[in-house]
């Protein structure tokens, strides 16, 4: 009798230590594509938002269809749908000491383009802290909790909307190289600039670096930039972001027109962009199909005087004041 007790103690106690070893074993944890996702929502405290994929673009429909930013909410789908995990409890009485009814705590529902419920989980406490980069995440329905070896409350920014592309110019509309601006109706500064191939130099050795200037009208007359001027002036409409959103339409009545901008890049492509006067003043672009407020002096730097692009720009310019180039993964 006391043999067969032993043996039976024995095949327990292998039983629970191969029960120990599959909870440690790093796995996928919800092993879902996250190409498959078309729909996002996600829930914190008292919010919730909700992100759809539109022509291979993410919208944020709630919010007059503004852009997401792509970068941030793909690493926000891969860290739910595909990183890796281990099982650290499956007690439904211990759950709720990870963090999952906590303020910060996250809901996630992921649908795909039939509108199923492809991945629905909570996510609980970061770890080591809310800005570590693991987390617990437990499935809808479940009691096991993961240590899943990401935290993707770290796509998430500050803004009031999560993930919201603010540049007026949204980086989802990929465009080509800007090669000309024009400014119609504007003749007292730059009516417009372009960008002009340099003969081949057949005498000496291959050129390193552009083979083109920047040339602009001022005034009816043709003259050279200063390139890195023009860059400047190129790279401030990249960044610069507005304020808020607008009901798209009209720039309003009463505002007082400042101009129109027409870039047009190297594919033929040309964007629109309606700028109306006052404070904040008003930006429509057409292509993007959005209209914003900018800052009154925002919305002047994007009619550049003659000396902006004809001559050396102090530093740090005057684009790089009003629109500050910002450092990080996103």
């Amino acid at each position: 009798m006391l043999g067969l007790l032993l043996v039976i103690d024995l095949i327990l106690d292998r039983n629970a230590a191969s029960q120990r070893n599959l909870a440690a074993t790093v796995r996928p944890v919800v092993g879902v594509d996250p190409q498959r996702a078309q729909t996002l929502r996600i829930a914190q405290g008292g919010s919730r938002w909700e992100y759809v994929l539109r022509d291979s673009m993410w919208r944020y429909p709630a919010y007059f269809d503004a852009y997401v930013q792509r970068p941030r909410l793909d690493q926000f789908l891969r860290s739910v749908m595909s990183s890796s995990g281990s099982i650290i409890d499956d007690d439904e009485h211990t759950a709720q000491g990870f963090g999952f009814g906590d303020a910060g705590a996250l809901e996630v529902e992921i649908l795909d383009a039939q509108r199923r419920d492809i991945v629905a989980a909570r996510v609980g406490r970061g770890i080591p802290g809310a800005l570590g980069s693991e987390s617990y995440l437990r499935k809808m329905a479940e009691n096991t909790v993961f240590h899943l070896h990401a935290n993707p409350r770290l796509a998430l920014d500050a803004q009031a909307v999560p993930m919201i592309d603010r540049h007026l110019l949204p980086q989802a509309l990929h465009r080509g190289a800007i090669v000309r601006v024009s400014f119609p109706g504007r003749t007292a500064e730059v009516e417009s600039m372009w960008r002009e191939d340099l003969p081949p130099d057949l005498t000496g050795p291959p050129l390193r670096g552009p083979t083109y200037r920047w040339r602009a009208r001022l005034a009816g007359m043709d003259t050279t930039c200063v390139d890195h001027s023009v860059y400047a002036y190129l790279s401030y409409l990249t960044r610069v972001r507005y304020d808020r959103l607008l009901a798209p339409g009209n720039l309003g009545r009463t505002a007082e027109r400042i101009g129109v901008v027409l870039l047009e890049d190297d594919k033929g492509v040309i964007d629109t962009l309606e700028v109306a006067g006052g404070d904040p003043a008003v930006v429509r672009h057409r292509l993007a199909r959005l209209t914003a407020t900018l800052t009154s002096e925002q919305a002047g730097l994007m009619f550049p005087v003659a000396a902006a692009v004809l001559d050396t720009l102090a530093q740090p310019s005057i684009y790089e004041r009003a629109a500050p180039r910002t450092q990080g993964v996103f």
